[in-house]
């Protein structure tokens, strides 16, 4: 199923557009912005994401999301909260040395190495607001790791992480 699946996948990754003012949106014929549900698109390539661990899925998935969101896609709020329930405010991808942010935050700055994770994590809202955001990682191999956000560092198990940490930015 997974191979057919990806084929139908990625042929409808053709008709997205990453390239205009309001990247994500997929292209659906004579269909206003409002009829298309960008968002279930959006929630279909985050699940390939899990599946797979290919990291264009998330950046689709999250554009198509956000692309809901600007268009009116009335299913698009519950799927950003699913997202974030599912992945955290951030997902720290350690196998593709990358960041995603389902959440209204940004993550910068990111390094990862043997047990260490490191990366600066801001609210997307304003630097000065004190809320608490939950940050998942993925691709963990070892059993516990040293992590460092905005220059505090604790130690945590691999569980943990996997689960989610909450911060507070």
């Amino acid at each position: 199923y997974l191979k057919s699946g990806l084929e139908s996948l990625n042929q409808m990754c053709w008709y997205q557009d990453t390239w205009n003012t309001i990247q994500g949106v997929f292209a659906a014929g004579n269909a206003s912005d409002e009829e298309v549900n960008h968002s279930l698109f959006g929630h279909t390539l985050l699940e390939y994401y899990e599946v797979t661990h290919i990291p264009e899925y998330m950046e689709r998935g999250l554009a198509a999301i956000s692309a809901g969101l600007l268009c009116g896609d009335p299913k698009a709020p519950a799927v950003r909260a699913w997202a974030v329930k599912r992945f955290g405010s951030a997902l720290i991808d350690t196998k593709n040395h990358t960041a995603f942010t389902p959440g209204l935050c940004s993550v910068s700055d990111l390094t990862t190495g043997h047990g260490v994770i490191a990366f600066k994590l801001q609210n997307g809202f304003t630097n000065e607001s004190h809320n608490p955001v939950t940050v998942k990682f993925f691709g963990l191999r070892g059993d516990s790791y040293k992590i460092t956000i905005n220059g505090e560092g604790n130690r945590y198990s691999k569980v943990e992480l996997e689960s989610g940490i909450k911060v507070w930015i």
